[in-house]
């Protein structure tokens, strides 16, 4: 139904939303100097239409108006749960058909919430397996263990190295 296209080289994420035949729906721009992740959305003639603030607990996105802060639509999932399942509610849905907002800016709201905490989860495991290599590495003393060592670091093929590790196993 559409295609968001990310900006580059800008300050915080931008996306510009599409339609099948490459028609303009809007834009959604993360605002990076907030507490929680916010992020606002935009007319194709880049009029502000809405903001979507997560809360504390990371399962719901209150869309407010940007004319008076009402909120116009609700877009939550449980707290626990095994997958990215999300309910969009319509609280105002005068505001929505007035303003034009396309429910497309809405699901690229949820797919980059569900995208960052897959990559915060990933930078997590990084750390902590980088963690074990250096413990691993300290108490190593014998051929066996180095050998030990890089087997460990084969399986960790799916990891991208930073500057860190490759100042690491330079000193390794």
């Amino acid at each position: 139904l559409a295609i968001a296209k990310m900006r580059f080289f800008s300050f915080g994420a931008v996306f510009d939303i599409y339609d099948s035949y490459d028609t303009i729906l809007g834009s959604v721009e993360e605002k990076i100097f907030t507490f929680f992740p916010t992020f606002e959305m935009f007319s194709p003639a880049k009029h502000k239409l809405a903001k979507a603030k997560l809360n504390f607990w990371g399962t719901r996105y209150t869309i407010t108006d940007s004319m008076d802060n009402h909120i116009i639509a609700s877009l939550y999932r449980p707290f626990f749960a095994l997958k990215n399942n999300w309910t969009v509610m319509i609280e105002d849905h005068n505001a929505i058909i007035d303003n034009k907002i396309h429910p497309s800016m809405f699901l690229v709201v949820m797919a980059f919430q569900v995208d960052r905490e897959h990559w915060a989860a990933l930078r997590r495991k990084q750390e902590k397996d980088f963690h074990y290599i250096q413990s691993s590495h300290r108490s190593c003393n014998s051929a066996k263990s180095n050998y030990n060592l890089k087997k460990y670091a084969k399986s960790l093929s799916d990891i991208q190295p930073n500057e860190e590790d490759f100042l690491f196993i330079e000193n390794l």
